[in-house]
């Protein structure tokens, strides 16, 4: 049996809204998504995780921030916040600096963050 093509679609909007998958169990995620099927599919998934696009914690909105299904519009009103009175975010520390994010979805954002990261830290200090 193969994946019904209204559950590939929703995999590929989630994607979409996510920046790329970071692991397979994020399938789980998806609303209504067969956990029977998940683990019929699981041990031939592969995920890379270079394809992930950063989530733009410098650069985007609090509108932008928000549509990240990890991030609430408070939470994201409180990233632009913390930019606004310290200047972009360089790294983890001052991330979990922000305290109207909860660690746990301080650790969920960590693969799309560390593109973010590591990009300031190219520029020489620039955010991008």
């Amino acid at each position: 049996r193969s994946i019904p093509g209204y559950l590939i679609s929703k995999i590929l909007i989630y994607r979409e809204q996510l920046g790329g998958y970071s692991n397979s169990f994020q399938l789980l995620e998806i609303y209504h998504f067969p956990e029977y099927l998940f683990e019929r599919i699981h041990p031939i998934l592969q995920v890379n995780t270079s394809l992930i696009h950063p989530l733009g914690i410098n650069t985007k909105t609090e509108e932008e921030l928000a549509l990240h299904p990890y991030l609430s519009y408070k939470e994201s009103k409180a990233i632009v916040s913390f930019r606004k009175n310290n200047g972009p975010i360089k790294n983890q520390e001052d991330f979990d600096k922000i305290i109207a994010v909860p660690a746990e979805t301080k650790e969920r954002l960590k693969p799309y963050l560390a593109k973010d990261f590591q990009s300031y830290a190219n520029t020489s200090g620039k955010s991008p």
